[in-house]
């Protein structure tokens, strides 16, 4: 199966609001909404063997440090379909990072796209 990912991003609250209430995108249902459980942040010690695990690992020495920021995220899980049979599954998350109880940026909101 081949898989297709696009992300866009959605700046306007409005925009994010209309596309989460949406009942189709063109010829195509999406069903109704819901939210899905995303994972705990990991240490480093609990990511993947990667290029990026290794860095920060080194970097660290392996010890945790103090918290830069925080991301808090929402997602919306929907299946959008053609009949009975699923096309994509579109997400609609809204990303907030916070230090100190601060808001760093308004949000942001995303729309990815999975076939």
């Amino acid at each position: 199966m081949l898989e297709v990912e696009v992300r866009f991003s959605i700046p306007a609250e409005r925009a994010f609001q209309r596309l989460r209430k949406a009942t189709a995108l063109s010829a195509f249902g999406l069903e109704e909404p819901h939210m899905a459980e995303l994972p705990e942040a990991l240490s480093p010690r609990g990511w993947s063997h990667s290029t990026a695990r290794d860095l920060a690992l080194r970097s660290s020495s392996g010890e945790s440090r103090f918290l830069l920021f925080e991301i808090h995220q929402t997602r919306h899980r929907r299946l959008q379909r053609d009949g009975n049979h699923s096309v994509a599954e579109p997400t609609l998350d809204r990303v907030r990072p916070e230090r100190d109880g601060t808001w760093l940026l308004s949000s942001w909101n995303n729309w990815e796209m999975r076939q």
